[in-house]
């Protein structure tokens, strides 16, 4: 297999995971440290995937991580919702006279929260793919070997 095999494989991690977790959810207790536990992780991978498959400047990654992070989560949000409804759940606010637009609004939310944690994500691997670039531009040749 090759890097860019790899590499396409890491990208469809982020989103895969967002289902998974929609259906986790739903079945079983999940609360925030557990989802971030495995959500960022997950993000992390499908940013370097990413940004090696696209081979984009670094701060091209922090965005591609921004946009990750909205996918999964919203994306996860979106399954536990759908997976809830349909097995007869519903969404209890006030605030909200319809379930579409509590749905909606749960679903913008997580969107914003994994954008933020996915921005995080990617500035920092941005960050350090801006390091290892420019400690690689300051290295010194490699002296040629000989055998005499």
């Amino acid at each position: 297999m090759t890097v860019r095999t790899y590499a396409f494989a890491g990208l469809v991690l982020a989103p895969a995971s967002g289902l998974a977790l929609g259906v986790w959810a739903e079945f079983d207790d999940l609360n925030a440290p557990l989802l971030l536990g495995v959500a960022t992780p997950a993000i992390a991978l499908a940013t370097l995937a990413a940004a090696r498959l696209l081979r984009v400047h670094p701060t091209a990654v922090a965005l591609a991580g921004a946009l990750l992070g909205a996918l999964t989560l919203g994306l996860s949000e979106g399954v536990y919702i759908a997976v809830h409804r349909a097995r007869g759940g519903f969404l209890n606010f006030e605030a909200f006279d319809s379930q579409g637009e509590m749905a909606a609004a749960l679903i913008a939310i997580h969107a914003a929260a994994g954008a933020t944690l996915g921005l995080a994500v990617g500035a920092s691997l941005a960050l350090l793919l801006w390091a290892g670039r420019a400690r690689g531009r300051n290295r010194p040749a490699a002296r040629a070997r000989t055998i005499s």
